[in-house]
């Protein structure tokens, strides 16, 4: 299965996107549990992508 959580804001020509994701599957050994946080700048009337990151993160489970 797979869960995700989402926070989006935006000021101007700049976003940002916050996200906590849950991955389970018959492959994993135990769940894997992460963040990201991507980076959007509007740019010749599209949305592009400039900075993403994300990590493992144990301690948070996305909510429903």
């Amino acid at each position: 299965g797979f869960t995700m959580s989402v926070a989006m804001t935006n000021c101007g020509d700049v976003g940002w996107v916050t996200y906590h994701v849950l991955v389970e599957a018959e492959t994993l050994d135990e769940p894997f549990v992460g963040r990201g946080t991507e980076i959007w700048v509007f740019e010749d009337g599209a949305w592009k992508l400039v900075h993403a990151h994300w990590s493992e993160n144990p301690e948070v489970e996305p909510e429903d």
